[in-house]
């Protein structure tokens, strides 16, 4: 009887001890006491974290693409602008040269028979000109409106000086006829700024000459003529008006081939014409 209850007392005993058995350095780890809770998080705690980690990725995602977006229309913007700027600088360079005859093609010819030996060392220097093409020539400037799609498609054409030369240097230098006007692509319809030279042009100078594509990004292009009496016109015909207009506004509306979507953006462009004296027959626009 005695040696039973001390055995269970031994028991008891011993089953108290191994739940502290971490405090006295005989097992692994601490252990808990009955009831008291465990170190760790809970599973909400952990839903709570996740939520948090997603909306700061998601916050750092947006902000990545907004950078990206920025990037690319800024890119977008720069090459329209190069586009524009190529564009607009040809077209000004050209109509800063236009020319208008000062002598007709029969007096420059009989200021060069005083000195027929100037006229010969000219020549040699030029090689041959065909006189009856240089005389019958008839020199204009043109600006014709053409609407496509419910866009401006102008047409413009004038003739612009070249290199210094030519029979008389000072009074007749060679001239090119330049035509700069929207064509639409065969293959995928959209428009191209188109520029033509001739530079041995006839009396039509409608046709003849070289063109090639200087743009696929304008989709419109339009150009204004200042009269003399100060008016902005849509077209203008030198052949009627025997003289030239005060000043030319032109208008591209440049679009990103690539997006068709987007509305296009307008540079606008004012070139000042050299004053032309007017030639018989002058008459409105």
């Amino acid at each position: 009887m005695n040696i039973r209850v001390f055995t269970e007392a031994w028991q008891r005993k011993l089953g108290r001890l191994s739940l502290f058995r971490g405090e006295q350095g005989l097992g692994e780890g601490r252990m808990c006491r009955p009831g008291k809770r465990q170190a760790g998080f809970t599973l909400l705690e952990i839903f709570v974290a996740m939520s948090l980690l997603l909306v700061v990725l998601a916050t750092v995602y947006s902000s990545f693409q907004v950078h990206v977006s920025t990037m690319e229309r800024a890119i977008q913007v720069h090459r329209l602008n190069q586009v524009a700027r190529i564009s607009l600088s040809m077209l000004a360079r050209d109509l800063q040269r236009i020319f208008w005859p000062v002598l007709s093609a029969q007096e420059a010819l009989e200021l060069f028979e005083e000195d027929e030996e100037e006229l010969e060392e000219e020549l040699e220097k030029i090689g041959p000109v065909d006189m009856e093409s240089l005389e019958d020539q008839e020199l204009y400037f043109l600006v014709q409106p053409i609407q496509e799609a419910g866009r401006p498609w102008y047409r413009m054409i004038f003739l612009s000086q070249s290199i210094p030369g030519g029979l008389l240097p000072d009074q007749y230098p060679w001239v090119h006829a330049v035509e700069y006007r929207l064509a639409k692509d065969q293959d995928t319809g959209r428009p191209v700024l188109v520029r033509r030279e001739d530079p041995a042009p006839t009396r039509d100078i409608l046709s003849g000459g070289e063109e090639w594509a200087l743009s696929e990004a304008v989709v419109a292009f339009e150009v204004l003529c200042l009269s003399p009496t100060g008016e902005l016109v849509p077209q203008w015909d030198s052949r009627v008006t025997r003289t030239l207009p005060a000043a030319v506004l032109v208008k591209l509306w440049v679009q990103d081939p690539a997006d068709p979507g987007q509305e296009p953006a307008l540079y606008t462009l004012r070139v000042s014409l050299p004053p032309s004296p007017e030639l018989p027959g002058s008459e409105s626009p």
